[in-house]
């Protein structure tokens, strides 16, 4: 399924990292609440028109889940260390 995804600001670090920190609460928390709203309502209105055109366009780069798992599987790799 195609997928929306977009980056908000207000903190500093990368995401799931020790380092990661909240710098500015309105822009984290509602400045990036208002963006999602804004995307579903892009999404939805018009009896979600432009939702059911992506899904209609949509083209999947893998045929199966069977053909992702053995793209991702490229970049498993494991180091033995003497």
């Amino acid at each position: 399924m195609p997928v929306y995804t977009f980056n908000t600001g207000g903190v500093k670090g990368g995401l799931h990292q020790v380092e990661f920190e909240v710098t500015d609460e309105e822009e984290a928390y509602i400045v990036t609440a208002k963006m999602f709203a804004l995307g579903a309502y892009g999404l939805l209105k018009e009896k979600a028109a432009r939702s059911r055109e992506l899904v209609k366009n949509y083209k999947p780069v893998f045929e199966n889940s069977a053909k992702y798992a053995e793209f991702m599987d490229q970049f498993d790799s494991k180091e033995v260390l003497e």
